[in-house]
């Protein structure tokens, strides 16, 4: 066999092999193929605890003289109904209405400040706490679980209790990120439940394009980061579109975007197939920033289990947000220092 690797120079300018692959020399078809899996991908959860498993992970190839003869012979349901599309056209040729809400999104997400502290928890006993901070393209964002019996976070709680709260605390994950260095930093407590007890494991990577990691813009503007904007339509009489609210439709996805709060997306819809479960991400109790921008101080996340499945049910969570704008001298020291998060770590880079 012919064998060739594959190298990965990382952040800390180490060489790490990331594939192998054997092949035949004389038929030149592939034998075996050999890779390493990203850190967060080896872990599993086992009774409420990480354990780490396998480095790497390896596949074997097959070339049968007969392949499937049609696509139900890969598994798809005689009964399923085909639909046949049309070749794409673009959004301008096809529907220049979609197009101008969709710039309207983009637009409205470029204009969102860029200097902010923002504060999402959980109303629920035993939720989650979020908190970013956001100075152009340095990003900071802390997450927390409130199971510590020490020094617990009752709901329903005030922006100030919670922010005074996570004072107190070990973050669960604290993740960085620099546009200009092309860096960002991932620290994070191996263990579930017994976070403060545990040793930190952090990991860095080197990407090979500015990541800012700021999920603000996909909560309000979710349809003006799709991809593949050639599949959208108007549905001007949604049953589900709230009153003022224009829907936007893209495959199993549906956006309701209110025009007169900045085209922000109010209410998504996931509809469920046979597979996977629907969900629901809803926004409410709108307010203006002081640049008159508006953002959503409440969040409503549904998630549907499957019908056919056994133990049918749905997944509900509550969030309260809160935004701050910060000037540059307002952010606390050392924020966006990621190299504080690499102090006395186990260095982890693929």
């Amino acid at each position: 066999m012919a064998r060739f690797d594959v190298y990965f120079i990382d952040a800390l300018d180490q060489k790490i092999l990331v594939k192998q692959l054997w092949a035949d020399p004389e038929t030149r078809m592939p034998v075996r193929i050999r890779e390493k899996l990203h850190s967060n991908y080896r872990l599993r959860v086992v009774n409420g605890r990480f354990v780490q498993e396998a480095e790497y992970i390896t596949g074997n190839f097959d070339f049968p003289e007969t392949g499937p003869v049609d696509i139900y012979d890969l598994g798809v349901p005689k009964n399923v109904e085909i639909v046949k599309k049309a070749p794409a056209q673009t959004v301008e040729e096809s529907e220049p209405q979609v197009s101008k809400i969709i710039q309207a999104g983009k637009e409205a997400s470029r204009q969102f400040p860029r200097q902010y502290r923002m504060i999402a928890w959980e109303d629920k006993p035993d939720g989650k706490v979020t908190v970013t901070y956001r100075n152009n393209a340095l990003l900071q964002r802390s997450n927390y679980l409130n199971t510590d019996d020490t020094n617990y976070l009752h709901m329903p709680a005030t922006t100030e209790q919670v922010l005074a709260w996570t004072k107190t605390q070990e973050p669960k994950s604290v993740y960085f990120s620099n546009g200009d260095t092309k860096k960002d930093y991932n620290r994070y407590t191996p263990n579930l439940r017994d976070h403060t007890k545990q040793p930190i494991t952090k990991v860095i990577r080197n990407l090979g394009y500015p990541y800012f990691g700021d999920n603000l813009k996909d909560q309000l503007w979710p349809y003006a980061m799709w991809r593949g904007l050639d599949d959208f339509e108007i549905i001007s009489d949604h049953p589900k579109a709230p009153p003022g609210c224009v829907t936007l439709l893209s495959g199993r996805f549906h956006f309701f975007v209110d025009t007169e709060k900045d085209y922000i997306c109010i209410k998504r819809i996931r509809t469920q197939n046979k597979d996977d479960r629907g969900r629901d991400f809803w926004l409410s109790d709108f307010a203006q920033l002081p640049t008159g921008h508006w953002y959503a101080k409440r969040a409503h996340l549904i998630a549907h289990l499957n019908t056919e499945r056994e133990h049918s049910n749905r997944d509900e969570e509550h969030w309260v947000i809160d935004i701050q704008l910060l000037e540059e001298d307002e952010f606390p020291p050392d924020i966006f220092n990621g190299e504080k998060l690499l102090e006395g770590a186990k260095l982890e880079t693929y």
